[in-house]
């Protein structure tokens, strides 16, 4: 969960104007977000990943709680991140 909230701080944007996308396109946002590895450096603004129609981080999960959660894809990349090679 922490990481998926550093990678949306680091690779992502909202904007309360647009469209509303469908919740399949929501989905494959989240996962354009989420694939980039969490230890990279953030992407400057026009580069980022954008999510219309939300202001924020905590409404767009709140109203699209299904959408973001298929777009996660999985636990297991959670475990990938260079400092965790302890757990090894």
């Amino acid at each position: 969960m922490a990481r998926g909230v550093g990678q949306f701080l680091r690779f992502a944007r909202f904007e309360p104007e647009g469209p509303r996308l469908r919740p399949d396109e929501y989905a494959a946002r989240v996962w354009a977000v989420i694939r980039r590895a969490a230890w990279r450096a953030p992407l400057p603004a026009a580069r980022r990943v954008r999510i219309p129609v939300y202001a924020s981080r905590h409404a767009f999960t709140g109203a699209e709680a299904a959408a973001v959660k298929a777009g996660l894809r999985g636990r297991r990349w959670t475990l990938v991140h260079p400092t965790n090679w302890r757990m090894t």
